[in-house]
C-alpha cells in the first residue's frame, strides 16, 4: 500500500508516493490510478477536468499521472501524484548497458512508455464512466510522454455520450 505525502502548493496539488519499493510497474500503475481518481479527481480538487495525462520517465524511474484542463496546462497548473518506480529505472540502464545505437536506445525506450501507457489505459478503463462524470461536457484526451512534454508517445480521446 502506497503511503501518499501531500506536496501541494497554492496552485497545485501534488501527491507524492516515493518508492514502490519491490512492487512492479504494473501494481504501481494500479496505485496511481487510484491516487488520482480518489485523492486527485474524486476530492474536488479539479475543475471539469479535459486531460489525463501519464508521464513516463525512464532515466529516473518517475511516473506522473495528472488530471487538469487544457487551460490550466498550458499555464503548468495540474494536479498530480507521483511514484518512482525502481523496475522502470532498471529497464533505461539495462538498455543502456546493452550497448544499443542511439536510434535503438530511443526507440526502446519509446516502446516501454508506450507499453506502460496502454498498461495504465488498461487500469483506468474500469473507470472511465466515473472520470466522465469529472469532465468536461465534451469528455477528455488521455495522453502519455517522456521526458518531453512535448511530444506525445500515446494519446486517445473518451467523448462524452
Amino acid at each position: 500500500m502506497t503511503t501518499w505525502v501531500d506536496k501541494s502548493d497554492s496552485k497545485s496539488r501534488f501527491l507524492d508516493g516515493g518508492e514502490n519499493e519491490g512492487q512492479s510497474a504494473t501494481d504501481s500503475l494500479a496505485d496511481l490510478c487510484d491516487c488520482l481518481i480518489n485523492e486527485i479527481i474524486g476530492r474536488d480538487n479539479t475543475d471539469a477536468i479535459d486531460l489525463l495525462l501519464l508521464e513516463v520517465n525512464c532515466d529516473t524511474g518517475r511516473l506522473l499521472a495528472a488530471a487538469t484542463t487544457a487551460e490550466n496546462h498550458s499555464r503548468g497548473m495540474v494536479d498530480e501524484c507521483s511514484l518512482r518506480v525502481q523496475e522502470i529505472q532498471d529497464f533505461w540502464y539495462d538498455l543502456l548497458e546493452s550497448g544499443p545505437t542511439d536510434e535503438e536506445f530511443t526507440s526502446g525506450v519509446t516502446e516501454r512508455i508506450r507499453e506502460l501507457g496502454i498498461a495504465f489505459r488498461g487500469v483506468l478503463l474500469p473507470h472511465v464512466e466515473e472520470l466522465r462524470r469529472s469532465c468536461s461536457p465534451e469528455g477528455f484526451k488521455f495522453i502519455v510522454f517522456g521526458s518531453d512534454p512535448g511530444k506525445s508517445i500515446y494519446e486517445e480521446e473518451f467523448r462524452t455520450i
